[in-house]
């Protein structure tokens, strides 16, 4: 075990995204102790084991799905060894699977007024990393300076930059204007499989607007509905301070959910070979 976290703090000193799963409990009989310890990579096990045979083959596949669908955050799941994995025995197994991401939560903020500033502030402190852009430098260089905060001018194409961000980003679009957002959210929307939330500063009145127009651009009523306007809780003042902690609030909210979402859609998608469903112990 000891060599486990040997080699999992050398692959997050290597920038690799990985799992750790943990027999958290064993039930009647099962091919290993309760706290054996396996760790995956995109590529496969690279240390430990859970005991080999099925057990190990199901977990690793669960996994390396994790890492592929960027899950972030941890899972706990029980499986039957006969009935869920095909397995002789007849044991319950408990597996915690912990995802240790060398990638913070991506927030993207096109805008750096008032409220976007306040924003940054509220974000800054949790485990984010935080890209701002615009075209303004004096209300760039009024940001606070942070390991986990960077500052764009913008020199480049909305293209460039849209394609420079990395999966699963947060996009907010807080600019100085309509015609300044609406670049921002017809990018961000079109590539909707990419960004999981796309919101703007704005009114009701203003959703409905910018729908209409988005829907002219080509993008799709599907993807029209995921804009997220007015941006923020509706809690709260007009002052940027109070705005801030709204958005703030809604946005980890969101992420919470599509965590939540995303480990749902694991264990629907981990069965056996003939389709078993994944086998929960009731509670004690």
């Amino acid at each position: 075990m000891l060599e486990t976290q040997r080699k999992l703090l050398r692959l997050l000193e290597d920038q690799v995204d990985c799992i750790e799963v943990t027999v958290t409990d064993v039930r009647v009989s099962a091919p290993q102790n309760v706290g054996a310890k396996m760790l995956v990579t995109r590529n496969g096990l690279v240390a430990g084991t859970i005991g080999g045979g099925q057990l190990e083959a199901h977990g690793l596949r669960h996994a390396q799905s994790m890492l592929a669908d960027e899950f972030i955050g941890s899972q706990a799941l029980t499986w039957n060894l006969k009935k869920d994995l095909g397995m002789t025995c007849g044991g319950i197994v408990s597996l915690f699977f912990e995802s240790h991401r060398t990638r913070s939560w991506p927030i993207a903020i096109f805008g750096a007024g008032h409220v976007a500033q306040a924003v940054v502030r509220c974000l800054l402190p949790l485990n984010c990393q935080i890209t701002c852009f615009d075209d303004r430098q004096e209300w760039l260089d009024a940001m606070p300076r942070a390991e986990n905060l960077l500052l764009r001018n913008l020199s480049l194409s909305y293209e460039q930059i849209f394609s420079d961000l990395p999966q699963q980003c947060f996009v907010l679009a807080m600019t100085k204007g309509h015609k300044f957002d609406f670049p921002v959210l017809k990018l961000a929307l079109s590539q909707n499989d990419r960004f999981p939330f796309v919101g703007v500063l704005g009114s009701r009145s203003k959703a409905v607007v910018l729908k209409r127009e988005l829907l002219g651009a080509g993008v799709t009523e599907q993807q029209c509905q995921q804009l997220v306007c007015p941006l923020g809780l509706d809690i709260g003042s007009r002052d940027p301070a109070e705005i801030a902690i709204s958005i703030a609030a809604q946005l980890i909210y969101r992420k919470d959910r599509l965590q939540a979402d995303r480990a749902t859609e694991h264990n629907r998608r981990s069965r056996n070979g003939d389709g078993a469903e994944l086998w929960t112990a009731p509670p004690d």
